[in-house]
Protein backbone atom coordinates (compact mmCIF):
# COMPACT_ATOMS: atom_id res chain seq x y z
CA UNK A 1 0.00 0.00 0.00
CA UNK A 2 1.55 3.41 -0.94
CA UNK A 3 0.29 6.55 -2.93
CA UNK A 4 2.49 8.98 -5.29
CA UNK A 5 1.58 12.04 -6.71
CA UNK A 6 3.05 14.69 -9.44
CA UNK A 7 1.46 18.05 -8.43
CA UNK A 8 2.47 21.10 -10.26
CA UNK A 9 -0.43 24.02 -9.02
CA UNK A 10 2.43 26.64 -10.19
CA UNK A 11 5.62 24.99 -9.61
CA UNK A 12 6.39 20.98 -9.63
CA UNK A 13 6.17 18.82 -6.88
CA UNK A 14 6.30 15.28 -5.92
CA UNK A 15 5.38 13.31 -3.35
CA UNK A 16 4.00 9.83 -2.07
CA UNK A 17 3.36 7.70 1.20
CA UNK A 18 4.88 4.69 2.23
CA UNK A 19 2.22 1.97 3.96
CA UNK A 20 3.37 -1.19 5.44
CA UNK A 21 3.07 -3.48 8.73
CA UNK A 22 6.88 -2.92 9.00
CA UNK A 23 9.99 -0.85 8.48
CA UNK A 24 13.59 -0.84 8.05
CA UNK A 25 15.72 2.28 9.26
CA UNK A 26 14.40 5.11 6.75
CA UNK A 27 16.65 7.61 6.67
CA UNK A 28 16.79 10.82 4.31
CA UNK A 29 20.25 10.37 1.70
CA UNK A 30 22.40 12.43 -0.45
CA UNK A 31 24.42 10.36 -3.15
CA UNK A 32 26.73 12.33 -4.62
CA UNK A 33 28.16 11.88 -8.80
CA UNK A 34 30.63 9.79 -7.93
CA UNK A 35 29.18 7.26 -5.96
CA UNK A 36 30.10 3.83 -6.96
CA UNK A 37 26.54 1.87 -7.70
CA UNK A 38 28.58 -0.83 -9.28
CA UNK A 39 26.53 -1.05 -12.46
CA UNK A 40 27.20 -3.43 -14.61
CA UNK A 41 28.43 -0.74 -17.75
CA UNK A 42 30.24 1.99 -15.57
CA UNK A 43 28.14 6.05 -17.06
CA UNK A 44 30.55 8.33 -17.67
CA UNK A 45 29.15 10.59 -15.05
CA UNK A 46 26.32 10.36 -12.79
CA UNK A 47 23.65 12.62 -11.72
CA UNK A 48 23.61 13.59 -7.87
CA UNK A 49 20.82 12.31 -6.26
CA UNK A 50 18.54 12.45 -3.12
CA UNK A 51 16.03 10.69 -1.55
CA UNK A 52 14.19 7.78 1.15
CA UNK A 53 16.55 4.95 1.65
CA UNK A 54 17.43 2.13 3.50
CA UNK A 55 21.21 1.82 3.61
CA UNK A 56 22.77 -1.68 3.85
CA UNK A 57 26.42 -2.55 3.37
CA UNK A 58 27.13 1.09 2.57
CA UNK A 59 24.67 0.74 0.05
CA UNK A 60 21.80 3.27 -0.52
CA UNK A 61 18.34 1.48 -1.28
CA UNK A 62 16.43 3.95 -2.50
CA UNK A 63 12.55 3.70 -2.26
CA UNK A 64 12.23 7.02 -3.91
CA UNK A 65 14.31 9.97 -4.96
CA UNK A 66 15.06 13.20 -6.88
CA UNK A 67 17.95 14.47 -8.96
CA UNK A 68 19.78 17.33 -9.58
CA UNK A 69 17.87 17.78 -12.46
CA UNK A 70 14.55 17.78 -11.46
CA UNK A 71 13.87 14.48 -12.28
CA UNK A 72 11.86 12.50 -9.38
CA UNK A 73 10.91 8.56 -9.28
CA UNK A 74 9.28 6.55 -6.47
CA UNK A 75 8.38 2.27 -6.33
CA UNK A 76 5.35 1.38 -5.23
CA UNK A 77 4.61 -2.41 -3.85
CA UNK A 78 2.56 -4.23 -7.03
CA UNK A 79 2.57 -7.26 -5.65
CA UNK A 80 1.41 -10.59 -8.26
CA UNK A 81 1.80 -8.27 -11.06
CA UNK A 82 5.85 -7.28 -11.33
CA UNK A 83 7.85 -9.66 -13.17
CA UNK A 84 11.60 -9.02 -14.07
CA UNK A 85 13.98 -10.18 -16.30
CA UNK A 86 11.51 -10.67 -19.53
CA UNK A 87 13.78 -8.33 -21.66
CA UNK A 88 17.57 -9.63 -21.44
CA UNK A 89 18.22 -8.42 -25.08
CA UNK A 90 18.62 -5.46 -23.83
CA UNK A 91 21.99 -3.26 -23.88
CA UNK A 92 22.09 -2.66 -19.84
CA UNK A 93 21.08 -5.22 -17.38
CA UNK A 94 19.94 -3.76 -13.94
CA UNK A 95 18.57 -5.35 -10.71
CA UNK A 96 15.66 -4.30 -9.44
CA UNK A 97 16.77 -2.35 -5.85
CA UNK A 98 19.31 -0.39 -8.38
CA UNK A 99 16.73 0.58 -11.05
CA UNK A 100 15.91 3.78 -9.47
CA UNK A 101 19.39 4.77 -8.75
CA UNK A 102 20.06 3.83 -12.40
CA UNK A 103 17.51 5.95 -14.44
CA UNK A 104 18.38 8.81 -11.74
CA UNK A 105 21.88 9.46 -12.20
CA UNK A 106 21.48 9.38 -15.74
CA UNK A 107 18.33 10.82 -16.66
CA UNK A 108 18.15 14.35 -16.75
CA UNK A 109 14.30 14.33 -17.74
CA UNK A 110 11.07 11.88 -18.40
CA UNK A 111 11.70 11.71 -22.45
CA UNK A 112 15.35 10.82 -21.27
CA UNK A 113 14.07 8.11 -18.59
CA UNK A 114 12.27 7.07 -21.20
CA UNK A 115 14.85 6.37 -23.94
CA UNK A 116 17.22 4.60 -20.95
CA UNK A 117 14.27 2.04 -19.95
CA UNK A 118 13.90 1.03 -23.32
CA UNK A 119 17.27 0.12 -23.05
CA UNK A 120 17.46 -1.30 -19.97
CA UNK A 121 16.73 -5.09 -18.39
CA UNK A 122 15.24 -5.20 -15.36
CA UNK A 123 16.89 -8.46 -13.58
CA UNK A 124 16.31 -10.44 -11.07
CA UNK A 125 19.16 -10.54 -8.93
CA UNK A 126 19.25 -9.98 -5.57
CA UNK A 127 21.24 -7.52 -2.96
CA UNK A 128 21.08 -10.21 -0.57
CA UNK A 129 19.73 -13.31 0.86
CA UNK A 130 17.91 -11.52 3.48
CA UNK A 131 16.87 -9.10 1.55
CA UNK A 132 14.28 -10.80 -1.52
CA UNK A 133 13.51 -8.20 -3.84
CA UNK A 134 10.06 -6.18 -3.57
CA UNK A 135 7.76 -6.50 -6.95
CA UNK A 136 7.40 -2.88 -7.74
CA UNK A 137 5.71 -0.63 -10.11
CA UNK A 138 7.02 3.13 -10.64
CA UNK A 139 6.25 6.18 -11.13
CA UNK A 140 9.02 9.08 -12.64
CA UNK A 141 8.08 12.62 -13.42
CA UNK A 142 9.88 15.93 -13.74
CA UNK A 143 8.27 19.62 -14.08
CA UNK A 144 6.34 18.90 -17.22
CA UNK A 145 4.81 15.46 -16.97
CA UNK A 146 4.81 12.41 -15.53
CA UNK A 147 4.71 7.97 -16.54
CA UNK A 148 4.26 5.09 -15.18
CA UNK A 149 6.24 1.74 -15.65
CA UNK A 150 5.34 -1.45 -15.05
CA UNK A 151 7.55 -4.52 -15.40
CA UNK A 152 5.01 -7.26 -16.77
CA UNK A 153 5.53 -10.80 -18.33
CA UNK A 154 4.87 -9.24 -21.26
CA UNK A 155 7.66 -7.23 -21.12
CA UNK A 156 8.52 -3.15 -19.22
CA UNK A 157 5.41 -1.50 -19.92
CA UNK A 158 5.82 2.49 -20.00
CA UNK A 159 2.44 4.84 -20.21
CA UNK A 160 1.72 8.31 -20.18
CA UNK A 161 0.53 9.22 -16.54
CA UNK A 162 -1.22 12.69 -16.95
CA UNK A 163 -3.45 12.25 -13.58
CA UNK A 164 -0.04 11.96 -11.89
CA UNK A 165 -1.19 9.48 -9.48
CA UNK A 166 0.09 6.24 -8.62
CA UNK A 167 -0.95 3.51 -6.34
CA UNK A 168 -1.05 -0.30 -5.78
CA UNK A 169 -2.65 -3.07 -8.06
CA UNK A 170 -4.04 -3.86 -10.26
CA UNK A 171 -1.90 -2.24 -13.14
CA UNK A 172 -2.19 1.45 -14.13
CA UNK A 173 -4.65 0.98 -17.32
CA UNK A 174 -7.34 -0.24 -14.81
CA UNK A 175 -6.97 3.06 -12.69
CA UNK A 176 -7.42 5.31 -15.61
CA UNK A 177 -10.56 3.45 -16.93
CA UNK A 178 -12.09 3.63 -13.23
CA UNK A 179 -11.66 6.98 -13.16
CA UNK A 180 -14.69 6.73 -15.54
CA UNK A 181 -17.03 5.78 -12.46
CA UNK A 182 -16.39 8.60 -10.62
CA UNK A 183 -16.46 11.58 -14.07
CA UNK A 184 -20.02 13.16 -12.17
CA UNK A 185 -18.21 13.87 -8.94
CA UNK A 186 -17.25 17.80 -8.37
CA UNK A 187 -16.03 20.32 -5.80
CA UNK A 188 -19.47 21.74 -5.78
CA UNK A 189 -22.05 22.30 -3.76
CA UNK A 190 -24.93 19.93 -5.97
CA UNK A 191 -27.65 20.42 -7.02
CA UNK A 192 -30.99 18.14 -7.75
CA UNK A 193 -30.77 16.76 -10.57
CA UNK A 194 -32.56 13.70 -9.78
CA UNK A 195 -36.15 15.19 -10.20
CA UNK A 196 -36.96 18.67 -9.87
CA UNK A 197 -40.75 18.03 -8.94
CA UNK A 198 -39.65 16.56 -6.14
CA UNK A 199 -38.30 19.85 -4.48
CA UNK A 200 -35.10 17.81 -2.97
CA UNK A 201 -32.62 20.59 -0.96
CA UNK A 202 -28.96 20.25 -0.92
CA UNK A 203 -28.12 20.32 2.65
CA UNK A 204 -24.57 20.45 2.74
CA UNK A 205 -21.38 21.71 1.33
CA UNK A 206 -19.39 19.33 -0.65
CA UNK A 207 -22.25 16.83 -1.18
CA UNK A 208 -21.50 16.68 -5.34
CA UNK A 209 -19.18 14.88 -4.27
CA UNK A 210 -21.11 11.90 -2.47
CA UNK A 211 -19.60 8.92 -3.70
CA UNK A 212 -15.86 9.98 -3.23
CA UNK A 213 -14.60 6.60 -2.05
CA UNK A 214 -13.40 6.88 1.43
CA UNK A 215 -11.49 3.30 1.93
CA UNK A 216 -8.02 2.39 1.65
CA UNK A 217 -7.62 -0.18 -0.99
CA UNK A 218 -5.81 0.93 -4.02
CA UNK A 219 -8.07 1.63 -6.09
CA UNK A 220 -10.34 3.93 -3.79
CA UNK A 221 -6.72 6.18 -2.73
CA UNK A 222 -5.89 6.25 -6.11
CA UNK A 223 -9.44 7.95 -7.09
CA UNK A 224 -9.32 10.18 -3.67
CA UNK A 225 -6.01 11.63 -4.60
CA UNK A 226 -6.70 12.34 -8.30
CA UNK A 227 -10.09 13.76 -7.41
CA UNK A 228 -7.92 16.12 -4.71
CA UNK A 229 -5.05 17.05 -7.06
CA UNK A 230 -7.50 17.77 -9.74
CA UNK A 231 -9.84 20.42 -7.91
CA UNK A 232 -6.49 21.64 -5.56
CA UNK A 233 -6.00 25.24 -5.64
CA UNK A 234 -2.64 26.53 -2.71
CA UNK A 235 -3.94 29.94 -1.11
CA UNK A 236 -0.28 30.89 -1.81
CA UNK A 237 2.26 30.63 -4.85
CA UNK A 238 4.76 29.29 -2.57
CA UNK A 239 2.47 26.90 -0.43
CA UNK A 240 2.16 23.93 -3.05
CA UNK A 241 4.13 21.50 -0.56
CA UNK A 242 1.95 21.89 1.82
CA UNK A 243 -1.18 21.20 -0.25
CA UNK A 244 0.85 18.37 -1.07
CA UNK A 245 0.83 16.80 2.50
CA UNK A 246 -2.64 17.65 2.71
CA UNK A 247 -3.85 15.50 -0.06
CA UNK A 248 -1.27 12.42 0.71
CA UNK A 249 -3.24 13.17 4.51
CA UNK A 250 -6.27 11.88 2.54
CA UNK A 251 -4.83 8.76 2.05
CA UNK A 252 -2.45 8.07 5.34
CA UNK A 253 -3.49 4.93 7.02
CA UNK A 254 -4.07 5.11 10.67
CA UNK A 255 -3.16 2.09 13.14
CA UNK A 256 -5.79 -0.55 12.84
CA UNK A 257 -7.31 0.98 9.98
CA UNK A 258 -6.04 -1.80 7.71
CA UNK A 259 -5.39 -5.32 9.51
CA UNK A 260 -3.88 -7.75 7.58
CA UNK A 261 -4.70 -11.83 7.69
CA UNK A 262 -1.44 -11.90 9.97
CA UNK A 263 -2.98 -9.83 12.83
CA UNK A 264 -0.70 -7.29 11.66
CA UNK A 265 -1.16 -3.38 11.20
CA UNK A 266 -0.22 -1.42 8.19
CA UNK A 267 0.27 2.43 8.85
CA UNK A 268 2.01 5.37 6.96
CA UNK A 269 5.09 4.61 7.67
CA UNK A 270 6.57 8.22 6.39
CA UNK A 271 5.36 10.29 3.95
CA UNK A 272 7.69 12.94 1.86
CA UNK A 273 7.58 16.00 -0.96
CA UNK A 274 10.06 16.78 -3.29
CA UNK A 275 10.15 20.59 -4.66
CA UNK A 276 11.95 19.72 -8.08
CA UNK A 277 12.41 23.31 -8.37
CA UNK A 278 14.43 24.28 -5.58
CA UNK A 279 15.64 20.42 -5.05
CA UNK A 280 14.00 20.48 -1.03
CA UNK A 281 13.22 17.00 0.47
CA UNK A 282 10.14 17.35 3.22
CA UNK A 283 9.16 14.26 5.54
CA UNK A 284 7.11 13.04 8.34
CA UNK A 285 6.87 10.05 10.35
CA UNK A 286 4.10 8.43 11.39
CA UNK A 287 5.48 8.84 15.15
CA UNK A 288 6.29 12.61 14.15
CA UNK A 289 3.87 14.57 12.38
CA UNK A 290 6.09 18.09 12.25
CA UNK A 291 7.35 18.39 8.57
CA UNK A 292 10.91 18.61 7.80
CA UNK A 293 13.08 19.59 5.29
CA UNK A 294 16.78 19.17 3.64
CA UNK A 295 18.49 20.44 1.26
CA UNK A 296 20.40 18.34 -2.09
CA UNK A 297 23.43 20.87 -1.39
CA UNK A 298 23.68 19.66 2.22
CA UNK A 299 27.24 17.88 1.26
CA UNK A 300 30.08 17.51 -1.49
CA UNK A 301 27.97 16.48 -4.37
CA UNK A 302 31.09 15.99 -5.70
CA UNK A 303 32.10 13.02 -3.24
CA UNK A 304 32.30 9.78 -3.82
CA UNK A 305 30.48 8.61 -0.17
CA UNK A 306 26.54 8.93 0.47
CA UNK A 307 25.38 11.50 3.46
CA UNK A 308 22.63 10.51 5.38
CA UNK A 309 20.71 11.60 7.95
CA UNK A 310 18.03 9.09 10.24
CA UNK A 311 14.66 10.68 10.30
CA UNK A 312 13.89 11.70 13.29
Amino acid sequence: MCTAIHYCPNSAFFGRTLDLHYHYKECFCVIPRNFDYNFEKKPSKCHAVMGTAFIKDNFPLLYDAMNEKGLAMAGLNFVGNAVYDTVKERIFQIPVFKFIPWVLSQAASVAEAEELINKTNITNEVFSQELPNAQLHFIIADKERAITVEPTARGIVITENPVGVLTNNPTFDFHINNLCRYANLSNTQGENAFEKAYGLKVYSNGQAALGLPGDYSSPSRFVRTAFLKANSTPAQKNKGINELFHILNSVQVPRGAVKRDDNKYVTTVYTCGYDLDKKLYYYKTYEHQNIKEHRMDCGDLNGKVPFCFPFA
